[in-house]
C-alpha cells in the first residue's frame, strides 16, 4: 500500500517544481536539474510525479528557486489536514501554536 503522505507531497512537488521551471525561469529540465543537483532522469521522475525527492533536492529548491515556499508549505499543510480529517490519526503537539 502507498503512503498517502508520500503521494500527498510527490503531487504537491510536482505542481510546484513544473510550474517554477516553466513559468518563472523558463528552464529546460536539464538545466533545472543542475540547478538542484541530480540527474536529469531524477529530475525528470520528480517532476513526473514518479520519485519523491530528497532532502538536499527540497531544501535547494525552496531557498534558492521556489518563488514562494510559503504556499509550498501551506499546500502542503493543506493536504496533510485532509490526510489527517480522513485517518484522524495524527494529533500536532499541544504548544505546537499557529504552525499547526
Amino acid at each position: 500500500m502507498k503512503n498517502p503522505y508520500k503521494e500527498a507531497l510527490m503531487k504537491i512537488i510536482k505542481k510546484h517544481l513544473k510550474k517554477t521551471r516553466k513559468d518563472v525561469f523558463r528552464l529546460s529540465q536539464d538545466e533545472m536539474s543542475e540547478k538542484l543537483l541530480v540527474s536529469c532522469r531524477s529530475y525528470i521522475e520528480i517532476e513526473h510525479g514518479n520519485s519523491l525527492c530528497n532532502s538536499l533536492f527540497l531544501i535547494i529548491f525552496l531557498i534558492y528557486y521556489c518563488p514562494d515556499p510559503m504556499g509550498f508549505l501551506e499546500d502542503t499543510k493543506r493536504a496533510f489536514d485532509d490526510l489527517n480529517k480522513k485517518k484522524n490519526n495524527f494529533k500536532p503537539p499541544a504548544d505546537a501554536g499557529d504552525f499547526f
